[in-house]
């Protein structure tokens, strides 16, 4: 793994979103001077700047401060539905689920497959809504 600093991976993250270095200091609402600053290594971003860039750039805090490779910061809606359903149709194909100690099979097992549907629609719309509100407590 290269050792990148904050700064490289802020300008890495930048690049990759197609923005310049104006239109990221809009975005987190901070002077151009500061992002070039933190692009340098010049100064180093408080607790909410890092948040801030972390949501602009789609980047996880982990990546941003060295502590993680991957710089994905969550799943998008598509990914996360694909994922799944991918995961329950490899259920639905089984003859018999065990939960808890218990066989599931026939009507029961598809009852339960669709109450797992339905609870993982609720959430992956619940956070689509959140993401595309930009609300601080998601």
């Amino acid at each position: 793994m290269e050792n990148y600093s904050f700064g490289e991976k802020l300008r890495l993250m930048r690049k990759r979103q197609s923005l310049t270095q104006s239109e990221l200091a809009e975005k987190v609402g901070l002077a151009t001077s500061t992002v070039g600053m933190y692009e340098q290594n010049r100064r180093e971003p408080g607790f909410e700047n890092l948040i801030k860039f972390s949501n602009v750039l789609s980047a996880n805090v982990d990546y941003l401060l060295g502590a993680s490779e991957d710089p994905e910061k969550y799943f998008s809606g598509a990914e996360l539905e694909s994922i799944v359903s991918n995961f329950l149709n490899r259920i639905a194909k089984l003859d018999v689920l065990m939960v808890d100690g218990v066989h599931i099979f026939g009507y029961q097992k598809d009852e339960f497959l669709n109450e797992m549907r339905r609870t993982a629609e609720n959430q992956i719309n619940k956070i689509n809504s959140c993401l595309s509100s930009n609300q601080k407590d998601c």
